[in-house]
């Protein structure tokens, strides 16, 4: 049962509306690819109400299809709970080859409202377009950019929900001024909840493209719908930045019982 201040996750059915692919591909490929129709994918989101063990991260979060084909993994950075994190979260595809990543765009912390994530991958988006990192000895392009635009990157702020601004490449150079979708977290009661039971919609036309819900209250475990022509791989990464983010903006340290406690 959710809080009396929680904002429920919009139900799966009737959401979804098919969406005209990418022109420029998806951010993974053919291995995220929605062309055949909608898409249902499940792994853990990373986070789990008991504190990590010291050294045990990156974590480790295979994302699989319906029939259990394991088809990329995300090596989330970072302990969530202890520390702001510069570390970039890898994503590699099932043979182990680095085929994206998110990274933080601070490079001190804690910073405000504002803060972002931005996703790259090892394609070009558009012609001319030069390399913006190297990690694992992979060159990456830019593809988009997750922001926090709320004055807390919770849910407990804004009661039951939290929103993030995603916006794509407009051309070799800059983003689009105007955001491409709207992620929005919702609060189920559990630390894990907030931060991973999420909806992604279309920002001009406000309809469904992606739908990631919990298995229970207090599970990591996540099953994300992807709407046809969608871009899946988009989906997965951007619905790991609210918590990633949640570490960019406050400090969270452990209170006398152990638990973590934001400041």
């Amino acid at each position: 049962m959710g809080c009396l201040c929680s904002t429920p996750l919009p139900k799966l059915e009737g959401f979804l509306v098919n969406q005209p692919p990418p022109a420029n591909g998806y951010i993974l490929g053919e291995v995220a690819s929605t062309n055949a129709g909608n898409m249902e994918l499940h792994y853990s989101g990373g986070i789990t109400n008991k504190m990590p063990a010291a050294g045990a991260h990156p974590t480790t979060n295979p994302v699989k299809t319906g029939s259990s084909n394991e088809i990329f993994t995300v090596l989330r950075a970072g302990d969530l709970n202890s520390k702001l994190i510069r570390d970039p979260t890898i994503v590699r595809d099932a043979s182990g080859h680095t085929i994206a990543m998110l990274k933080s765009d601070s490079t001190t912390g804690p910073v405000q409202v504002g803060n972002t994530y931005t996703g790259y991958c090892v394609t070009p988006r558009f012609n001319g377009q030069g390399v913006a990192s190297t990690v694992d000895g992979v060159s990456m392009y830019t593809a988009f950019r997750v922001q926090n635009i709320d004055t807390k990157p919770t849910p407990e702020g804004t009661f039951g929900k939290a929103e993030f601004n995603v916006y794509l490449m407009k051309d070799a150079a800059v983003f689009h001024s105007d955001p491409a979708y709207v992620l929005t977290a919702y609060d189920t009661c559990s630390m894990v909840a907030q931060r991973h039971a999420f909806a992604l919609t279309t920002s001009a036309d406000n309809v469904g493209v992606a739908h990631g819900s919990l298995k229970g209250a207090f599970s990591d475990q996540i099953t994300l719908t992807v709407a046809q022509g969608m871009d899946a791989g988009l989906a997965v990464l951007a619905g790991f930045t609210p918590a990633l983010l949640v570490s960019e903006i406050k400090v969270v340290d452990k209170g006398p019982n152990g638990v973590g406690m934001a400041f």
